[in-house]
């Protein structure tokens, strides 16, 4: 009863996972990775932007992006991006010494791997790989969609977006 009038929503997600978007080879789970990346850290976040610019306003004419609330940046996928805290020191030294990899990239890897290992298929860890797959996907031109709701309070009730349908 909980998912009660949402079946059809739910077969199409069933067909999407175990038919149409079924990945067959490791570097269709690098390609599926990196357009995660690119929906949770820059679609979403500009979308938010479009509903809610940084320049909106509550109802009571405050700015809505004050105190504990800041309006989040969009990032831009760069498999060569490094955690701030290490931009400050030689990068190079450690990435040879510690074997770090990429911040943008170790998203795409820890990915990659977990949805390979859900269907089945043999993981990799090689940075060059997937700096390779990962910098030659064509990723789709975002296009803001009008009507969006989004929740602003904690008590306002959850909005029903099919855009999100398809998270996990």
């Amino acid at each position: 009863m909980k998912y009660s009038g949402q079946q059809k929503e739910q077969i199409d997600q069933i067909v999407s996972f175990l038919v149409t978007n079924k990945p067959l080879t490791f570097e269709e789970c690098i390609v599926w990775a990196r357009l995660q990346f690119e929906r949770d850290y820059n679609n979403d976040i500009r979308q938010l932007l479009f509903s809610l610019p940084k320049d909106a306003v509550t109802s009571t004419g405050q700015p809505f992006w004050s105190g504990p609330k800041r309006a989040p940046e969009p990032l831009v996928f760069n498999s060569n991006d490094v955690s701030p805290f290490i931009r400050e020191i030689h990068v190079k030294t450690l990435i040879r010494l510690f074997d770090l990899k990429p911040t943008h990239l170790e998203y795409v890897i820890a990915a990659a791997n977990l949805h390979a290992f859900n269907y089945g298929l043999r993981g990799d860890t090689n940075s060059a790989l997937f700096r390779k797959v990962a910098d030659s996907v064509i990723v789709p031109e975002f296009t803001p969609k009008s009507g969006v709701k989004v929740q602003i309070s904690d008590n306002d009730p959850v909005p029903q977006n099919t855009s999100n349908a398809g998270k996990l």
